[in-house]
């Protein structure tokens, strides 16, 4: 018995949609049923039925922040319980966005502004510039000769 999940999108923000999919399969004939459930790390987001093989989790809900999503097919009178890959899901909170890239030419400073917005209020968004100076300073020697 095998258990393999995918998921809709890669990268997500916050309220934002993704569906999990766990598809069920077995290396005899015959087709699982029973019940699928879907886990975030220890925490258990839902339990869906296996209709075809196939068990699909929508959601929205996810907080902000990194997650790593399972799914257990919790086996049936003719199949035993499989434990699916991992899915790592990203949830973002915030966008990040740079000015235009530029051609910094040796011995010219550079000035880049980066902004970052939040996806909900009350957080406002905030830009700051980060200045780059590709100028090499020539150290002096000296020798002196005794």
């Amino acid at each position: 018995m095998a258990a393999v999940l995918t998921a809709s999108g890669q990268s997500l923000s916050v309220g934002n949609g993704v569906t999990f999919i766990a598809t069920v399969a077995s290396s005899t004939s015959g087709t699982p049923t029973g019940a699928v459930t879907f886990l975030d790390g220890t925490s258990i987001l839902a339990s869906v039925p296996v209709s075809s093989g196939v068990a699909s989790y929508p959601t929205s809900s996810l907080s902000a922040g990194p997650h790593t999503i399972t799914a257990v097919y919790n086996g049936d009178t003719n199949f035993t319980a499989s434990t699916s890959n991992q899915v790592s899901q990203p949830v973002s909170d915030f966008t990040l966005s740079f000015s235009s890239p530029q051609t910094i030419l040796p011995g010219h400073p550079a000035t880049f502004t980066f902004t970052a917005t939040p996806l909900y209020a009350p957080i406002t968004t905030r830009s700051h510039s980060l200045s780059v100076d590709c100028r090499r300073e020539r150290q002096q020697r000296s020798a002196r000769l005794l």
